[in-house]
């Protein structure tokens, strides 16, 4: 298979199906069982199923089955993975990658299931009813998704009991997303998610540093594109044997999900190995510097001459690459680049919700995301100053603040109070409540005025060479703190006072 020849994104060979698998084949299905739109439930049919008597029908239905459980659904092409991986001699990095794609990715080493587990959904379920549905009979049409099932069908289906997980729907911005909570504990003992080690899973994060040293260090001229993948976990087919917990239940009902949902924690490592992959063929292409954060790619592109006299010039610069060149010389990878998402090369861009400027070497950021931020800060200062604060609400707001912190790094003395007490909340319940101590407020007042300034922004400097001073320390509680610099010619060191110990 040649690199440069042209290849749609496509399943692979194991998901195309003949005439007895199309009996469960809930993407032809989908529109006899789509509910009309209606403020009140209306039933959902299961998808038919052949008897499983003894009969000269048991046979098709194990074909049936198995072609349901068994179906990998991807637009990845892993032929094509095959070919440039070998050819940039990226085999060994990356030796599960095109089995995976073949046969499904894990989630994790789970134990088998011995009882089905159907716990209820989410309340918001069934406010929202009509958005569930939409979702589901649409990841149906995509082939993401199989079903609906009853019980015993799906059971058939997996060839043993399954796990299904609760459902519901949460405020995404000003729009209603559904989630898939792979954190509800119920009666089994356990999350999902507990049992899946993110550590199993590494893959590479382009964070903001990593940003402000390219921008730091490249010359006049360089620019930036932006790409997002689309529905980037959606795409990653799951090892049919990992699919009993995969599982969602809706209106008594079930669906299979072919797969990896948001929300598994392994699910960012899975889609990182592709990412990666992807990543590294375009390195070897010659196409760097790129940073990636799950699904965002930034791609930079350096001018070809670095001639002084040229660079200093009014004359546009010339470049190895632009955005429509990159996408056709990784094309038969079938990555499903979002049609609308991202920018074309340019002196400024937005990644990880920050505004970076290259020609001035600046950051900031965005409006959308500083006016959300600030919000968030009064919100809680209007809900929080005199009533206990949730432990879910103030893990939002420290990590919102972290994040934005490296925009404003001087003031991150302004979130230890904010770090120090939540580290005093003594249940781990998302809900467990204690009042906001009083300098958490005045910190987060504080944060309320510095988000409400538009034109703040942070140079991006080259970062110095590591140099060893030769400067040691060591503190104890018993005495206080030492130091010595210089290599050992000069010290010094400061003694606790009595009563230094107290809260916090």
């Amino acid at each position: 298979m040649d690199g440069n020849s042209s290849a749609s994104p496509r399943p692979h060979p194991s998901a195309l199906h003949g005439t007895s698998v199309d009996l469960l084949d809930a993407s032809q299905l989908t529109m006899n069982f789509m509910p009309a739109p209606s403020a009140e439930p209306k039933p959902i049919s299961p998808v038919p199923v052949p008897a499983s008597s003894h009969n000269p029908t048991s046979t098709l239905l194990y074909d049936v089955c198995s072609s349901v459980r068994d179906r990998i659904v991807t637009p990845y092409n892993s032929d094509a993975f095959e070919v440039f991986l070998s050819r940039y001699k990226l085999t060994s990095k990356y030796p599960l990658l095109v089995h995976k794609l073949h046969t499904g990715f894990p989630l994790r080493d789970f134990d088998p299931i011995s009882k089905t587990y159907t716990p209820p959904n989410h309340p918001s379920a069934n406010l929202f009813h009509e958005d569930i549905e939409k979702y589901l009979f649409s990841e149906c049409e995509k082939g993401r998704m199989a079903g609906p099932y009853s019980q015993e069908q799906l059971e058939e289906v997996l060839g043993g009991p399954f796990r299904s997980s609760l459902v519901q729907i949460v405020l995404k911005q000003v729009k209603r997303c559904m989630a898939i909570n792979l954190s509800f504990k119920g009666q089994t003992g356990f999350l999902v998610n507990d049992i899946i080690d993110a550590e199993d899973f590494p893959t590479h994060w382009g964070g903001a540093s990593e940003v402000e040293d390219i921008i730091a260090n490249a010359p006049a001229g360089a620019q930036a594109a932006t790409l997002d993948v689309e529905a980037a976990f959606r795409t990653i087919p799951v090892w049919p044997p990992h699919k009993a917990y995969t599982v969602v239940s809706f209106k008594n009902l079930f669906w299979l999900d072919q797969n990896c949902p948001f929300g598994c924690c392994s699910s960012g490592g899975n889609h990182g190995e592709i990412a990666d992959a992807t990543v590294d063929i375009w390195d070897a292409m010659d196409v760097h510097p790129v940073v990636k954060w799950v699904d965002n790619f930034t791609v930079f592109h350096f001018p070809l001459s670095l001639n002084y006299d040229q660079l200093e010039s009014e004359l546009p610069h010339s470049y190895a690459y632009g955005l429509m060149d990159i996408k056709r010389m990784i094309e038969p990878l079938g990555v499903p680049w979002h049609p609308d998402k991202g920018q074309d090369f340019s002196s400024s861009f937005v990644y990880l919700g920050f505004l970076w400027d290259i020609d001035s070497r600046v950051v900031s950021l965005t409006d959308t995301k500083r006016q959300r931020f600030k919000s968030w800060v009064d919100d809680f200062l209007n809900r929080y100053s005199s009533t206990r604060a949730p432990l879910h609400v103030a893990l939002m707001l420290s990590s919102s603040l972290s994040h934005v912190a490296f925009v404003y790094p001087h003031r991150r003395s302004y979130l230890s109070n904010l770090y120090t007490w939540i580290s005093q909340f003594t249940s781990t319940f998302r809900d467990a409540r204690r009042y906001t101590p009083h300098s958490v407020l005045t910190d987060l007042h504080w944060w309320s005025t510095i988000l409400d300034n538009s034109s703040w922004t942070r140079s991006l400097l080259s970062k110095p060479p590591i140099t060893d001073l030769g400067i040691w320390v060591d503190a104890s509680t018993d005495w206080g703190i030492g130091l010595i610099w210089d290599n050992g010619s000069s010290w010094d060191a400061w003694r606790l006072r009595n009563g230094w110990w107290g809260p916090g």
